[in-house]
């Protein structure tokens, strides 16, 4: 199987031994969409927000013999709440307090309360790229019985969308209630101030669209804001806490999404440097312009999003179950999967997918009597619907719960390949390299690895090195 969910948790994503790469090295090399602070993040309309003109210690106390308890570095962001004498009170770490001295603060944000356009928010600077990056969370479950929130239980990747407002994957989301009542037992966490923030509520979810929305107890001040979208053209670059450490991936061209279907979307990053991007689902793809989607798959080094519109339809109420008000979270996610199953008797080819996927059906694990619908899977791949294809290619290979039909993986790999799908043009070379359905013919393998090798796809290049 060629692609795996990009959770972090190993009952829903292959894991993977990888090199990693930290913030900090990946600011090393500019990423555009990042750097130059386009991309729409705001702070509470009703906090005031300012950054520090330098460097600035934090204290305890109005005095300077008060004992420092943090530090602001140039150009941070915090929360105002108060003046006491010469200083000024911000929201401490922990959700505490703590002075600063004001003369070292300067406003920033909007100039007054009128309300912004999309245009002018998109427009906004948002000083640099660490504003971008603290827009950006790691989700993290705590274990019942556990005295601390462990490093290796992180699930995946958030991101903020308002002051208390976020959005991830959905079955980022769903592998912690697999495990148990997450209630009150999942918290953000990233390298800044606040630290930590606890999510209080559970907001709309989406199956087919594999969106969910939360809500958390205390706001934060940097979020993207989603009137800032963009197709995916130009370059693309994707965040989000692969392996635990949040990274930066790029598209080595600017020539946007290789693989595009008007809803879902698809890029690779550097091999060298995102060999695999486990734990990177939830997270958001830019480009100079704005949100371009949320990443929710991969294969190799290869990034698959759904578009923004999605994330705004989700917000607005218009996709998906609201799960705000469910005093049981499994009848609400009951719910939701029936929805989907209405949904693939009408003929939608998404919900299709989902009732039919044999090899990782949400469905299925929520309700057991729902799922492994193979006619449905059938479908939607008969309809040209890629995820169903790309499943249906791997189910007559190994004649899963259909009749083993090489021939035909073989013109449905064909048909994906010659609609850049980047995996398939690298299994077109091999099957044609090792006579797979088809007569041996290197050369014509050489021509499809070198194509998924133009898109940077790390197996194709590797196996052309090995074989050529």
């Amino acid at each position: 199987m060629r692609f795996a969910v990009l959770a972090a948790s190993t009952a829903l994503a292959l894991v993977i031994p990888s090199g990693m790469v930290h913030a900090q090295d990946a600011g090393k090399e500019p990423f555009r969409a990042v750097e130059r602070g386009e991309l729409g993040f705001g702070a509470p309309g009703e906090a005031r927000v300012m950054s520090a003109a330098e460097r600035a210690n934090l204290r305890g106390g109005p005095g300077t013999g008060d004992g420092t308890v943090g530090r602001l570095e140039a150009r941070e962001r915090d929360v105002v709440s108060g003046e006491a004498g010469d200083r000024t009170r911000i929201r401490g770490a922990g959700g505490g307090a703590a002075l600063v001295l004001a003369r070292l603060l300067t406003k920033t944000g909007p100039s007054d309360d009128r309300e912004i356009s999309g245009a002018a928010a998109c427009r906004q600077s948002v000083d640099g790229p660490e504003n971008a990056r603290r827009a950006v969370w790691r989700l993290q479950r705590w274990r019942p019985g556990a005295s601390h929130v462990r490093f290796k239980d992180y699930l995946g990747t958030a991101f903020a969308v308002g002051p208390d407002r976020f959005v991830t994957s959905f079955h980022v989301l769903f592998d912690s209630y697999a495990r148990g009542d997450f209630r009150g037992r999942l918290y953000l966490f990233r390298k800044g101030n606040p630290p930590l923030v606890e999510v209080s509520q559970i907001g709309r979810v989406s199956i087919t669209r594999d969106l969910a929305e939360f809500r958390t107890a205390v706001p934060v001040e940097d979020y993207l804001d989603v009137r800032c979208w963009s197709e995916p053209q130009g370059e693309l670059t994707a965040l989000g806490y692969r392996n635990g450490i949040l990274s930066a991936g790029s598209s080595v061209r600017p020539s946007g999404a290789a693989y595009e279907d008007g809803d879902r979307f698809a890029f690779a990053v550097p091999s060298s440097r995102f060999p695999h991007l486990i734990g990177m689902s939830g997270g958001p793809i830019l480009n100079d312009n704005g949100l371009v989607g949320v990443t929710f798959l991969g294969a190799s080094n290869v990034v698959y999003g759904i578009k923004t519109k999605y994330v705004q339809q989700l917000l607005a109420g218009d996709l998906g179950t609201d799960c705000s008000n469910a005093r049981d979270l499994r009848r609400c996610f009951q719910e939701e999967a029936h929805r989907v199953r209405a949904l693939a008797l009408q003929g939608d080819p998404w919900a299709q997918y989902e009732m039919g996927t044999v090899l990782k059906s949400t469905v299925r694990r929520i309700d057991s009597s729902l799922g492994h619908d193979v006619e449905a899977l059938l479908e939607a791949a008969e309809g040209g619907f890629w995820r169903a294809q790309v499943e249906l290619v791997d189910m007559y290979v190994a004649g899963l719960r259909v009749n083993r039909n090489i021939p035909e993986a073989f013109r449905i790999l064909r048909d994906l390949a010659s609609r850049n799908d980047i995996p398939s043009m690298y299994d077109m070379g091999r099957w044609h390299y090792y006579g797979w359905a088809t007569p041996a013919d290197r050369v014509l393998a050489r021509r499809w690895l070198d194509e998924a090798a133009q898109h940077d796809f790390g197996p194709a290049k590797t196996f052309l090195r090995q074989k050529y």
